[in-house]
């Protein structure tokens, strides 16, 4: 069995990231294990024993809508109606939203700024609003092909007093995704608030016996000596540096914030709840 299951759009994401946190941080010496699947092979992985399913960043979301159709939506939502947990980050995000609006501000083909609007989303679990990426928390511009990082803000968020200790805040990693609106009562409350808008960043949901988190924030990018996963040649870029500067400071919230995150979409492993929470504030060896 295998108890993480991470999703594997094959498209420019950020699976390296969400790897070292699982490899390097959350489950070093715990008897719990992850696996990078990918649309081939999903089916053949996902079934009753997975404790969770992310859905990483992904390219404008567009490559989950045409890969997760038909058995595989329809095992996605039978598994969270039983129990499993999904954790939807940025384009993960915005197609686990019921509805959801993405501003293309670079299209491939060229030309003005182009905003899909989708309306019952069929991987939507959950009743929200995803619309995204917004320019008071994040300046558009033409991003570097030669560094990831140029795509990168931090936004300063508050935590609810629900899911961290009152007046925690910290810096996250933006990268192009959502903020959420109109959320469903019933269904979803929000964990974080983007601080600049006072729009939801983070919000947990229910679906039958299972349910999830989805985040906005690029949460996979984060703890210290992040210095190594910039290319030498923008090491002297200002704005590169205020970024990592703010998101490395911030680092023991973000540690609490995964620790408390993992407890909650791992449920059925609560022998392990508090040895995850201490993995947090490991520091993983440079370069790995």
């Amino acid at each position: 069995m295998t108890n993480v299951l991470i999703y594997d759009a094959q498209t420019g994401s950020k699976l390296d990231s969400i790897t070292r946190l699982f490899n390097q941080r959350a489950f070093v010496g715990l008897p719990l294990t992850f696996r990078r699947v990918s649309a081939a092979d999903l089916l053949d992985h996902l079934d009753e024993q997975t404790d969770l399913l992310v859905l990483p960043g992904a390219r404008a979301g567009t490559p989950y809508r045409t890969q997760l159709v038909d058995e595989k939506v329809e095992r996605i939502k039978h598994l969270t109606q039983n129990g499993m947990q999904v954790l939807g980050i940025c384009a993960g995000a915005y197609v686990l939203s019921r509805v959801f609006e993405y501003t293309d501000h670079f299209p491939e083909q060229g030309g003005s700024p182009q905003t899909k609007h989708i309306r019952d989303e069929p991987l939507g679990l959950v009743s929200a609003k995803a619309i995204g990426p917004d320019p008071v928390l994040q300046p558009i511009r033409q991003p570097d092909v030669t560094d990831p990082w140029s795509l990168y803000a931090a936004a300063h968020v508050g935590f609810d007093s629900s899911f961290l200790s009152p007046g925690s805040a910290a810096h996250l990693t933006l990268s192009l995704g959502p903020s959420f609106y109109d959320l469903d009562p019933a269904q979803c409350r929000p964990l974080a608030t983007f601080n600049q808008t006072g729009a939801a960043a983070i919000i947990q949901f229910d679906y039958g016996q299972g349910g999830g988190i989805l985040s906005g924030p690029a949460l996979e990018v984060g703890g210290l000596d992040l210095l190594q996963f910039v290319h030498p040649r923008h090491h002297g870029n200002p704005a590169r540096m205020d970024v990592l500067s703010k998101i490395e400071n911030s680092f023991p919230v973000w540690a609490d914030m995964w620790g408390e995150m993992l407890t909650r979409l791992l449920p059925r492993q609560s022998a392990h709840h508090e040895h995850i929470r201490r993995n947090m504030y490991r520091r993983p060896r440079l370069g790995k």
